[in-house]
């Protein structure tokens, strides 16, 4: 059986030790053996919540061999190049411990937030998907889809893993 921890984020700036108690625990999971240290995703979320992309690297950088996964980033709302580059320095930093969890969202403030429509979110999660394997693996993207165009994309440094992170998705 392998476990992995998932780490609230919460940021109420009145409790700023929040992310130093989150590097104790999954310093401490990575003691205790477990597979993975889980991050969500969540945006308009009172009294706030650190990002989680950029919380991995932070993990990384405090860690050694602990994997570090994503359980949520809401791939709709994400432009599907920058997700890959961002996600893709986070399995380099780690050298090769990213798991890339996705969902396909549920709250229509976070589709707003970030100018799309809830209606779309399936063909955008479909196609942000297709890309990132894309960019993760080929040496150069053309795609005209329904949501994304990119002309010649590349993606430089590409994830460390080969041919690509470990990806877990879910939704309905």
């Amino acid at each position: 059986m392998r476990l992995g921890l998932y780490v609230n984020l919460y940021a109420d700036p009145a409790d700023r030790p929040r992310l130093a108690d989150a590097v104790e625990q999954v310093r401490l999971a990575e003691q205790a053996g477990f597979t993975w240290a889980v991050l969500g995703e969540r945006h308009l979320h009172r009294p706030g919540y650190h990002e989680a992309v950029t919380t991995l690297a932070y993990l990384a950088a405090h860690t050694d061999r602990i994997g570090l996964a994503t359980a949520g980033l809401i791939a709709p709302v994400h432009h599907p190049v920058h997700l890959a580059e961002t996600l893709a320095h986070v399995d380099v930093l780690s050298g090769g411990r990213l798991t890339a969890g996705f969902v396909l969202g549920y709250r229509p403030e976070e589709f707003t937030l970030y100018g799309t429509r809830p209606e779309e979110r399936v063909s955008r999660f479909e196609e942000t998907l297709e890309l990132l394997h894309r960019l993760w693996t080929e040496d150069e993207v053309t795609h005209h889809g329904r949501r994304h165009h990119l002309e010649g994309a590349f993606l430089s440094p590409r994830p460390v893993q080969s041919p690509r992170p470990r990806i877990w998705n879910g939704g309905r």
